[in-house]
C-alpha cells in the first residue's frame, strides 16, 4: 500500500469479562473423522449417535483403545486450563482409565490419564487440569522436551481396559476449555464484510484491522500496521478496537504486515501477517462447468459446516467450477456393510450452493478391505494397500448409484505410480481400473472415467513402483478410461519437459482419449507468493495450450501453518483463509478467460511464450511471458486495427496505442495479456525490436564483446537510438550509436566491454547494462541487461584458491523456526556451516570438490530425501538442453557415498546417469571437515566441447542438518534451494 491513512475507534464487543469456557467440539452435533488404532485386529469400532462419538470394543482383543481425530481442532493459548470432557460409561464396562491426547506445535503427543473407579456409569465429566510449563503428562515424539509448545490441538483420546473378556463401549459428547491463566497476546484480525477476506469494486468497504480483549483483564499496547504506523490501543474486558486501513487503487492482493506490542512485560509481542484481496470476482456463475475446466484441489471432507462454507466460497469467487476432492473409502465405509454418505453429501451440498461440482477421486482402502493376497511392492517403502476386488467393485458401484445426478467426473486413485500411494504392482492396478470403469458405467454411463493422476514421467522418480507404470497402463486399459490424468508439480521449466514427453508417449500409443492437468502447482514456500502466482498462470495456459481438458491447482488451501512445510504452502490461500497472490491470480484467469479456445501458439522469439486465444465474446487474447531470463524483450504485434489493453497478472487494465496497425509489448517475467477487441481477422507477431545474442558473460581482467541485433519489424521505416551506460568496474568503447531501418531490416551493435580484474558480477551483486533505447516513434524507454562473469574451469589438477567459497551470512538461508528453544540451531559463523568449491576438468569428465565445515556430520537419509541431511546439491543449465539438472551428492551415517538425481533434461533415463557418477567423501572429525569429490562424465550430462565453450550455467547449495532437522544452507547463488530458476546461476565454461 502506498498511503497508510487510518481511523480508530472502540466497540464494545459483548463479551464478558473472565474467561468462560469454549467449546472445543460437540460430538452430538458434528460427526468428525476419527480414525482408530487397527480397529480390526482389536475388534473395534466407532459410531456416531445419540451419545455423540460411541466407540466399542471386546476386552478380550486388546488391552486398550486409541484414535485421533482427523482435524485440526486448536486450543485457546494458555498457560493453565482445564479441559472438561463429558462422557457416558455403561454398567460393567471394563474402562480403567480414559486418556485425553493433545498434540504441539513440534508434534510432541501428549497424554493425560484420569483413572475411573470400579463400576463407574452413567454420565461423567472428567476434568483434566493442564499446565504448559510442566503437563503432568506422558509425552512422546517431536522434541520429546516435555513442553507444551503452541499452536496445541486436541489429538484424540485413549483409554486401558481393566479386565480381559466382555464388550465394552464409551460415548464421548463434548469437549471444552475454561483457561485459567494466560498470557497470549491479542490476535489481530481484519475484515472486509466477508469470510475470505476480499473487497469487491462498489462494494463501499474499507479493510479493518481489529483487536478484542478476551483477557479478563484490562490490556494496553500499541499496534504497529506499516512501516513508520503505530497506533496505541487500551481495551477493557471485552472491548474491541479497530482501526480502518485505506482501499487500494488496483487489483491485487494487499499485505499487512502486524505486530501487536502489549504494555504488559509478560505478554510477548505478537506479529501476524494478513492479507486482503481487491477483485472483481469471477464466480460463482450458474450451472456446471462448460469448456476448458478451471479447478482446484481441497481436502475439505473433514472439515467442519463453517469450513466447509468457507472454502466453496472461497473457490467460487476466484472462479473455479471443480473441486477435486478424495473420497476415502476408509471414511465411508469403516466397517463393512456400513455406508455412512454423510460426510460426502455435506461436500457435495456445500459445493452445488456454489455451482461448483466434485471431482471425486476413488481412494484408498478401509483395513478390512484390504486383499487378503497382497503382497507390497517394497519393503522399504510402505504405502497404502490393494484393495480386494469384490469389496472394491461393492463400493464403486455404490458410490456411483449415489452420485450419479451430482459427479461428472470420477478418478481411479491418486498418484498410482507412487508406492506411498499404491503399494501394489501396475497390473493389480490396472485391474482396479478396469473394475472401477465397468461399475462406474454399469450404474452411471454418464459419469467420464479418469485414470489415476500419475505423478511424473516415467523414470523421474525413485518411489515408482514401476517405471514404465503409465505407458503400461494407458496400453494395457484402452477402453476402460475416458480422460488421462496428469501432474507434475514443480515451476514451469521442470513442468514444460514433462508435457512434451506426455505429448510424445501419448502419439506414440495412440492414445485418443483427452488429458486433464489434475493436480499440479509449485509450493511458495521457497519461490514467494508473487512467483507461484506467475507459475499458476504460466502452467495453467500452457497445459491448455498443449490439449489438456482442465486444470487443477494443488490446493485451495494452505495445509497447515509451518512456513518451512511444502504442504503447507501450496494454497491460494491460507489456513485461515487470508488470499495469497495465486488467489488474485487464479481470478484473473477465470475472468479473463473462460469461454475461450485455444487458437494457436505465437513465435515471438527464443525463450518468448506467447499464445493466441479467443474469448466468449470475440476479443483476441495475447498470453506472454518472457520464460528464459529476467530481462524485458520488445515485440511487435502487426494487424492490429481494433482497441488494445493489457491486462497484468491480477486483472488491471491499460489502454495501449496501435501505431500504423501495430503495437508493441513488454515481455518480461511476468505473465501479461495483450487484449485485443473489434476486430475478425487475428494479430501476427512481427518479430523482436531488439535482441541480445548470447549472453552477456565477461571474464574479469579482459576483454567481452555483448551483441546486439536490432530488427526493424514494421511496416515503415525509422531511426534508432541507442545508449548504453555500464556499472562501475567495466568500460565501453562506444557507448551510443544512431541509424535508420528500412522496414525489415536489420543491424548488429557490437559493444566492447573490459573488464577489471576484480569486477564480480554474480547473483546477490549482481551488475547491470542499462540501455536507453527509441524505435522512431514506436517505442521509448530504458531497459536493463544482466552481465555474468564467468569462472573458467582448468584442466588437470583443482586450483589452488576455491572458484566459489561460501562463508557470509548473504549466501546462508535460515529454516529453523524463529523461536528460543532452537537457537541452538541458528548458524554461528563459519564454524558452524561453510564451505569451499572447486572446479576443473580432464579430457572427458567435469571435477567437483566441496570441502565442507560443519560443526557436526549429521546423514540419516539417503537417496530422493537426503537433502535433508548434510549433503551437497548441485545444479546445471547446459546450452541446447530441455530442462535442467539437480543432482545429490551424500555421506552416509556409516560412511558410505550416495548420488541421486531428482532433475534431469528430457532424453536422459536418471538411473543409467547416476551410475556413472563416481564419488568419494571422507570426514574429519577432529578438524570438523567433510571432504566430496566427485567426477561426472561429460557424456553422462550431455554437455559437449562447445556447450562448454559457450558457458553453462552452474549452482551448488550444502545442506546442515545438526540431528534434529535441516536448518540451514549455504549456496553460491539463489535459484536452488529457495527457488527453482537457473537464471540466477554462475556461468562456467572452459
Amino acid at each position: 500500500m502506498k498511503r497508510w491513512i487510518a481511523a480508530a475507534f472502540l466497540l464494545a464487543a459483548g463479551i464478558t469479562a473472565g474467561l468462560p469456557a469454549e467449546e472445543v467440539v460437540d460430538f452430538t452435533r458434528e460427526k468428525l473423522p476419527v480414525v482408530l488404532h487397527r480397529p480390526q485386529e482389536k475388534a473395534q469400532g466407532f459410531a456416531y449417535g445419540r451419545r455423540g462419538l460411541e466407540i466399542s470394543w471386546d476386552c478380550a482383543k486388546a488391552r486398550h483403545f486409541e484414535f485421533f481425530i482427523n482435524r485440526e481442532l486448536f486450543l485457546p493459548e494458555f498457560i493453565r486450563a482445564e479441559i472438561r470432557v463429558t462422557a457416558e460409561l455403561p454398567a460393567a464396562g471394563g474402562l480403567k482409565s480414559f486418556n485425553l491426547r493433545l498434540a504441539d506445535a513440534g508434534g510432541e503427543t501428549f497424554q493425560f490419564s484420569r483413572n475411573i473407579p470400579e463400576n463407574l456409569s452413567g454420565r461423567q465429566e472428567f476434568v483434566y487440569r493442564v499446565d504448559c510449563g510442566n503437563p503432568a503428562a506422558g509425552s512422546w515424539g517431536g522434541p520429546g522436551d516435555g513442553v507444551l509448545d503452541f499452536p496445541v490441538r486436541l489429538n484424540g483420546f485413549a483409554g486401558d481396559f481393566g479386565k480381559r473378556e466382555g464388550a465394552g463401549r464409551i460415548g464421548i459428547e463434548r469437549v471444552s476449555i475454561r483457561v485459567l491463566d494466560s498470557n497470549r497476546p491479542l490476535t489481530p484480525e481484519l475484515e472486509t464484510g466477508n469470510p475470505i477476506h476480499v473487497l469487491t469494486p462498489g462494494d463501499g468497504r474499507t479493510p479493518v484491522l481489529k483487536l478484542v480483549n478476551t483477557r479478563g483483564r484490562t490490556a494496553s499496547g500499541r499496534l504497529e500496521y506499516a512501516p513508520g504506523r503505530a497506533a496505541a490501543w487500551r481495551l477493557g474486558p471485552g472491548e474491541e478496537f479497530r482501526l480502518e486501513l485505506p482501499r487500494p487503487e488496483k487489483f491485487g492482493v494487499s499485505r499487512v504486515e502486524v505486530r501487536v506490542i502489549d504494555d504488559d512485560p509478560k505478554v510477548r509481542p505478537l506479529e501476524r501477517r494478513l492479507s486482503f484481496a481487491y477483485m472483481p470476482p469471477a464466480g460463482p456463475t450458474p450451472g456446471r462447468a462448460e469448456g476448458f475446466l478451471f479447478g482446484v484441489c481441497s481436502h475439505s471432507q473433514g472439515s467442519s459446516d463453517e469450513e466447509l462454507e468457507r472454502e466453496a466460497m472461497a473457490a467460487a469467487w476466484c472462479g473455479a467450477k471443480v473441486v477435486r476432492e478424495d473420497i476415502l473409502w476408509e471414511r465411508l465405509e469403516p466397517e463393512e456393510g456400513r455406508l455412512d454418505f454423510s460426510s460426502y453429501d455435506r461436500l457435495v451440498a456445500a459445493l452445488k450452493k456454489y455451482h461448483l461440482e466434485p471431482q471425486a477421486i476413488y481412494c484408498y482402502v478401509p483395513g478390512w478391505a484390504v486383499a487378503k493376497e497382497w503382497k507390497p511392492v517394497s519393503a522399504a517403502r510402505r504405502g497404502k494397500g490393494r484393495p480386494d476386488y469384490g469389496h472394491w467393485a461393492n463400493f464403486i458401484r455404490a458410490f456411483a448409484q449415489r452420485y450419479r445426478e451430482e459427479i461428472r467426473y470420477v478418478e481411479v486413485w491418486n498418484e498410482p505410480d507412487l508406492i506411498g500411494f499404491a503399494d501394489f504392482s501396475q497390473p493389480e492396478y490396472l485391474e482396479l481400473m478396469k473394475i472401477a470403469y465397468r461399475e462406474t458405467k454399469a450404474a452411471a454411463p454418464e459419469m467420464n472415467v479418469l485414470t489415476g493422476g500419475y505423478a511424473c514421467m516415467p523414470g523421474m522418480h525413485s518411489a515408482m513402483s514401476d517405471p514404465e507404470h503409465m505407458p503400461k497402463t494407458l496400453r494395457g486399459g484402452r477402453g476402460f478410461y475416458d480422460i488421462h490424468a496428469f501432474h507434475g508439480h514443480g515451476p514451469l521449466a521442470h513442468y514444460r519437459p514433462q508435457i512434451e514427453r506426455l505429448m510424445k508417449l501419448r502419439r506414440e500409443l495412440g492414445v485418443t482419449a483427452p488429458w486433464y492437468a489434475n493436480e499440479t502447482a509449485e509450493s511458495s514456500i521457497h519461490i514467494g507468493e508473487r512467483r507461484q502466482a506467475r507459475t499458476l498462470v504460466q502452467k495453467l495456459l500452457y497445459s491448455w495450450a498443449r490439449g489438456a481438458v482442465g486444470y487443477n491447482w494443488y490446493d485451495l488451501r494452505n495445509d497447515g501453518y509451518d512456513p518451512r512445510n511444502n504442504e503447507h504452502n501450496f494454497g491460494l490461500v491460507t489456513r485461515d483463509f487470508y488470499p495469497k497472490e495465486a488467489y488474485a491470480a487464479y481470478n484473473m484467469l477465470a475472468g479473463v478467460f473462460r469461454g475461450g479456445e485455444y487458437r494457436k501458439d505465437l513465435f515471438l522469439g527464443d525463450g518468448l511464450d506467447c499464445f493466441l486465444f479467443r474469448d466468449g465474446r470475440g476479443n483476441f487474447l495475447l498470453p506472454h511471458w518472457n520464460n528464459r531470463d529476467s530481462a524485458v524483450r520488445l515485440a511487435v504485434i502487426g494487424d492490429v486495427t481494433g482497441r488494445c489493453e493489457l491486462i497484468d497478472l491480477f486483472g488491471n487494465r491499460r489502454r495501449m496505442a496501435a501505431a500504423g496497425e501495430e503495437a508493441v509489448i513488454e515481455v518480461g517475467e511476468e505473465p501479461a495479456t495483450l487484449l485485443i477487441g473489434g476486430q475478425e481477422k487475428e494479430p501476427v507477431p512481427r518479430g523482436e525490436l531488439i535482441r541480445r545474442e548470447g549472453d552477456a558473460n565477461l571474464v574479469p581482467g579482459g576483454s567481452s564483446t555483448v551483441k546486439y541485433r536490432v530488427t526493424n519489424a514494421t511496416a515503415k521505416a525509422r531511426l534508432f537510438r541507442l545508449d548504453f551506460s555500464a556499472p562501475g568496474g567495466v568500460a565501453l568503447k562506444r557507448s551510443g550509436f544512431r541509424f535508420r531501418l528500412a522496414p525489415g531490416g536489420e543491424r548488429t551493435v557490437e559493444l566492447e566491454l573490459r573488464a577489471e580484474s576484480t569486477f564480480r558480477s554474480l547473483h546477490g551483486q549482481l551488475k547491470h547494462l542499462n540501455l536507453r533505447f527509441e524505435a522512431g516513434g514506436l517505442w521509448k524507454g530504458e531497459l536493463e541487461e544482466p552481465l555474468w562473469t564467468v569462472a573458467r574451469l582448468r584442466e588437470g589438477d583443482f586450483p589452488p584458491v576455491p572458484d566459489f567459497e561460501l562463508k557470509d551470512a548473504s549466501r546462508l538461508t535460515m529454516l529453523a523456526p524463529n523461536d528460543p528453544a532452537r537457537s541452538h540451531l541458528f548458524w554461528k559463523g563459519p564454524e558452524d556451516l561453510s564451505g569451499k568449491v572447486y572446479l576443473a576438468r580432464n579430457r572427458d569428465s567435469l571435477k567437483l570438490r566441496v570441502e565442507v565445515t560443519d560443526d557436526r556430520h549429521c546423514q540419516p537419509f539417503s537417496g530422493e530425501e537426503s537433502w535433508k541431511g548434510d549433503s551437497v546439491q548441485l545444479a546445471l543449465r547446459i546450452p541446447g538442453q530441455a530442462g535442467s539438472w539437480e543432482i545429490g551428492f551424500f555421506r552416509r551415517g556409516d560412511g558410505g557415498n550416495g548420488c541421486f538425481v531428482w532433475n534431469a533434461p528430457a532424453g536422459f533415463d536418471v538411473r543409467r546417469v547416476t551410475e556413472r557418477f563416481r564419488l568419494e567423501t571422507g570426514r574429519d572429525e577432529e578438524r570438523k571437515r567433510t571432504l566430496y569429490e566427485a567426477v561426472i562424465p561429460f557424456a553422462a550430462v550431455g554437455l559437449t566441447e562447445e556447450a562448454a565453450g559457450r558457458g553453462f550455467r552452474f549452482n551448488l547449495l550444502i545442506n546442515d542438518n545438526d540431528g534434529e532437522m535441516r536448518e540451514s544452507f549455504i549456496a553460491v547463488a539463489p535459484g536452488l534451494g529457495d527457488s527453482k530458476n537457473t537464471d540466477f546461476f554462475p556461468v562456467v565454461s572452459f
